[in-house]
């Protein structure tokens, strides 16, 4: 549960700073514009997502060892 919980937070906060602006009129040129320039930042997120649930799992996992060792 704990697990789940971490992920949700974590999302919300990288998206939180995502902001629209319906108000403002955008011609096609800034909508590309914005669009290439939100890219790059959607596409850090997963990956430092991937890394963060990579790294999680492979603390998990030393933990898990280093008490089956102590045990044997």
């Amino acid at each position: 549960m704990g697990r789940i919980k971490l992920i949700a937070s974590l999302c919300i906060i990288l998206f939180s700073c995502y902001v629209v602006n319906a108000q403002e009129l955008i011609t096609e040129e800034s909508r590309k514009a914005a669009r290439n320039e939100q890219s790059i930042y959607i596409v850090m997120a997963v990956v430092l997502t991937l890394m963060l649930g990579i790294f999680l799992y492979l603390f998990n996992l030393d933990k898990k060892l280093s008490k089956l060792e102590k045990e044997g």
